[in-house]
């Protein structure tokens, strides 16, 4: 008998325990759009999109069909009681370009920290999930740089 008692206190710091794992023992969120136009037509659209929006560029590999972002950092409010404060938020956006017959398939997924506003935990970044809103503003992003480059090839051709 005297062992379920002591189940019922390790029990609940076991589910504490995983639950604050979270979705961070696999990798981050994936957001997958396909474009109904050729690989190069995606590529220049999305390299053109980020260097008009002065994002800066860790890597740009066409042959691998690979784009990482260098960090993108925000400010964020979040609540500490009953009081908002500023917490530091950094995103590294991944995208990956896959050509198919006649249409492109771009993977995006960010990896994303936050450094919190006080204490020890202020002069280090710790591991997040991502909410998505970045991932999709940037494939919708890349989706009206592409629809804009085929009305100019299309005006182009007349």
């Amino acid at each position: 008998m005297r062992p379920l008692r002591h189940l019922w206190v390790l029990l609940p710091l076991v589910i504490a325990g995983c639950g604050g794992l979270g979705g961070l023992g696999g990798g981050p969120q994936k957001y997958t759009r396909t474009y109904q136009v050729p690989f190069d037509t995606v590529w220049t659209a999305a390299v053109q999109m980020l260097e008009q929006r002065q994002v800066e560029l860790k890597e740009a590999d066409k042959g691998r069909g690979k784009i990482v972002t260098d960090w993108l950092y925000r400010e964020s409010e979040k609540r500490m009681g009953v009081r908002k404060v500023r917490w530091m938020e950094r995103y590294r956006v991944v995208l990956q370009v896959s050509p198919g017959k006649k249409r492109t398939e771009v993977v995006a997924y960010a990896t994303a920290q936050e450094k919190r506003p006080g204490g020890k935990e202020a002069y280090r970044w710790s591991r997040t999930e991502s909410t998505g809103e970045l991932e999709i503003e940037v494939l919708d992003s890349i989706g009206q740089a592409v629809e804009s480059a085929g009305k100019k090839e299309v005006e182009a051709v007349k």
